[in-house]
């Protein structure tokens, strides 16, 4: 994480199909995992309580990943999308994430995600 965007990459070689490259449920899973990471980092930042869940998603595949696979997601828009949980209300927002083979841009995934704030007692 710089600041701006979270990087997440991969081992390859844990993660790949029998043509060598990258199984397509792993490419998802890495992106799912990027923006869950950016939300958990963006909570502390903030001093921020909640619980992220992936509430839906697309993804778009643009080719094979056969090189080291590394998920990207900016932070743009955060924290005012996470300022319901101030109120105890849930923050709805979609995250952007991209997945790149080395330099080639792999994979498109959309995540629509959903910070349930803590449940407070007797809930």
């Amino acid at each position: 994480y710089d600041g701006q965007i979270f990087h997440l990459k991969a081992n390859l070689a844990a993660n790949v199909n029998v043509h060598g490259s990258m199984i397509a449920g792993s490419v998802y899973s890495q992106c799912v995992l990027a923006g869950w990471g950016l939300i958990w980092l963006q909570l502390k930042e903030e001093g921020l309580v909640g619980e992220p869940v992936l509430a839906e998603s697309t993804i778009k595949y643009h080719g094979p990943v056969d090189e080291e696979p590394e998920a990207r997601v900016a932070r743009e828009g955060m924290p005012a999308v996470l300022q319901p949980l101030k109120r105890g209300e849930p923050a709805t927002f979609s995250l952007k994430i991209q997945l790149f083979s080395g330099s080639k841009l792999a994979a498109e995934f959309c995540g629509h995600y959903v910070v349930q704030p803590p449940r407070r007692p007797g809930q």
